[in-house]
């Protein structure tokens, strides 16, 4: 069977990247003739591996750089790339043939109705990694709307065979928007540890792990610990993870006193590692599709301290 995965990017280290890629691998690995297409990986290289046989192009249409521009540009720039995107994935639909297509939302609503028409007959799975990935469009932002114009979801939802939902709270949100054909598969997780009981952990390490954007609020995690800090000396907080507020959520620690208390380190492939040696994880973020770092942690034997968020505690 031939199989075309489409996601926004490779390059991210976060759980959707993760899972999609392990799946990816193992259907290769099982005969299978697999491909990625992605629209804004700009030349970087994947942060997890893929096996020898699966193929992967990037077909570079970064539409959200459109919000940069004046309205008006910021229109012909969205035909622009729609265009391209038109243009690029008939060829490549036409070269490889696939027999199922698989989307991974969020991030690919924009070319979603573009690709259910070019890819006609072929049998198209969506899989959703986060909560209510349909933009609710009574108040959004003006740049929301102008994409909301461009992509028609809803439209490219109904041609849809199969819905994949992680968790569901989310499959209820699909059903209310009139989709039958869903499907619940949780997150799996790859090559946990054997063994955790033995694991020696450091003294008031408290572990959090994610990208560092806003949807996560280490912001939040920073500030509440700031709270409670000078009462307890020994204990400390390590976050792991990269992204685009991590100049400002290290203001924040400075600003607060916390430069000793609270550090910010890079991805780690051997994360597993980081949990065994932690009293336990914080996820103190706004949403989440069914967080893999929750996962991970149990599997190493060590606790959870959650925010009240969806699609965590609601499942």
């Amino acid at each position: 069977m031939k199989i075309l995965f489409f996601i926004s990017q490779l390059h991210h280290s976060g759980g959707m990247e993760h899972t999609v890629v392990d799946k990816a691998n193992f259907l290769s690995n099982c005969g299978h003739d697999v491909m990625f297409v992605t629209y804004a990986n700009k030349g970087k290289s994947t942060y997890f591996k893929l096996s020898a046989n699966v193929k992967w192009v990037d077909v570079d249409c970064r539409y959200f750089e459109a919000y940069k521009l004046p309205i008006f540009k910021r229109l012909l720039f969205l035909i622009k790339k729609k265009k391209e995107f038109r243009t690029k994935l008939a060829q490549i639909i036409h070269y490889f043939n696939p027999d199922v297509i698989d989307i991974v939302i969020p991030n690919t609503t924009f070319f979603i109705y573009d690709l259910v028409k070019i890819a006609k007959s072929v049998k198209i799975i969506l899989e959703c990694h986060i909560a209510n990935s349909i933009p609710n469009m009574k108040k959004p932002p003006t740049f929301e709307r102008l994409l909301y114009v461009f992509n028609k979801p809803h439209k490219a939802i109904k041609k849809i065979d199969l819905i994949i939902a992680l968790t569901f709270r989310d499959a209820k949100y699909w059903q209310s928007l009139q989709v039958k054909n869903i499907r619940v598969i949780p997150n799996p997780i790859t090559f946990p540890p054997i063994e955790t009981e033995d694991s020696e952990k450091e003294v008031g390490r408290i572990l959090a792990v994610g990208r560092l954007d806003s949807q996560k609020r280490f912001d939040r995690l920073i500030e509440s610990f700031a709270i409670i800090a000078w009462k307890y000396p020994i204990w400390h907080i390590d976050i792991y993870g990269d992204g685009n507020e991590k100049d400002s959520l290290e203001k924040q620690i400075a600003s607060l006193g916390l430069s000793n208390r609270v550090v910010i380190h890079s991805t780690t492939s051997k994360i597993y590692k980081e949990y065994q040696k932690s009293q336990f994880l914080v996820l103190s973020s706004d949403y989440e599709g069914l967080p893999l770092v929750i996962l991970e942690s149990m599997a190493c034997g060590t606790p959870v301290l959650s925010c009240d968020c969806p699609n965590v505690s609601h499942q």
